[in-house]
């Protein structure tokens, strides 16, 4: 988990959001979108587990954000 929120906060911080207010307001967008797929706590289950080391479609911050921006519809 910790990996997710170091991960949040990079991509925020490259997105220019520096203020704990957006990082909430992602943490909102997680909890209602994404952890159908990912899960509540990041563990997995359609989608991708989000607390190992393993990245399938990227790790660099730049990759994530393409990632979280441009999803994934044909999946």
């Amino acid at each position: 988990m910790k990996l997710f929120f170091s991960i949040l906060i990079a991509c925020c911080t490259l997105l220019g959001a520096q203020d704990m207010q957006s990082i909430k307001r992602g943490k909102t967008l997680y909890d209602s979108i994404c952890f159908s797929c990912h899960g509540k706590n990041l563990e997995g289950g359609i989608g991708f587990n989000l607390k190992d080391q393993e990245w399938v479609h990227g790790r660099s911050p730049a990759e994530i954000n393409a990632t979280i921006k441009k999803g994934f519809p044909d999946k």
